[in-house]
């Protein structure tokens, strides 16, 4: 452990350095004591193990619990400015942009599941949380389940984005 109190992620040479890299940690003479994160190469730490599966795990899940808050906040806003109706519509067009935006910086950065198991899992965690929390915990009902606007159709959005988002930033590019 250094100066800083951070320990590092891993060591890059001189050539590795992208203007994409995060640095951690103090900066002495213009040089890191740290180390450096480098996020615009995760299928290379991805083939040599280097990030494990509860890590792995965790981010899956921390991206679904960003897109879910987004839709959170778009049903939150539109409850104390628009009808529900209204409300519902915005959050159909919303959710799928939200989750294209959240999978674009998931599979372009990290990338540790396919285009298709990210896109259940985000679904998957999505519903749950909607079960568990929005349901159970604040509206106290499961009467939002019986809403194909307001449940299944943006549900079914945000998979179709995820999916396609993941196929499109995975594909090989061509040069």
């Amino acid at each position: 452990m250094g100066t800083g109190g951070i320990t590092p992620v891993m060591k890059l040479n001189q050539n590795q350095r992208t203007a994409s890299s995060l640095l951690l940690g103090p900066i002495k003479n213009g040089r890191s004591t740290e180390g450096l994160l480098v996020f615009d190469k995760p299928a290379t730490l991805r083939q040599e193990g280097r990030i494990p599966m509860v890590g792995k795990t965790l981010t899956v899940f921390l991206f679904a619990v960003l897109i879910w808050g987004f839709c959170g906040a778009i049903i939150a806003f539109g409850r104390q400015y628009f009808t529900m109706d209204t409300t519902l519509i915005i959050h159909a067009i919303g959710a799928p942009l939200g989750a294209a935006f959240f999978s674009m910086i998931y599979f372009r950065y990290f990338s540790h599941t396919s285009p298709f198991a990210t896109a259940a899992a985000f679904v998957a965690i999505s519903l749950a949380l909607d079960f568990f929390v929005v349901s159970m915990l604040i509206e106290k009902n499961f009467e939002m389940f019986q809403s194909v606007l307001g449940v299944w159709l943006p549900q079914a959005l945000i998979f179709s984005a995820t999916y396609l988002t993941g196929l499109v930033v995975m594909s090989p590019r061509k040069t």
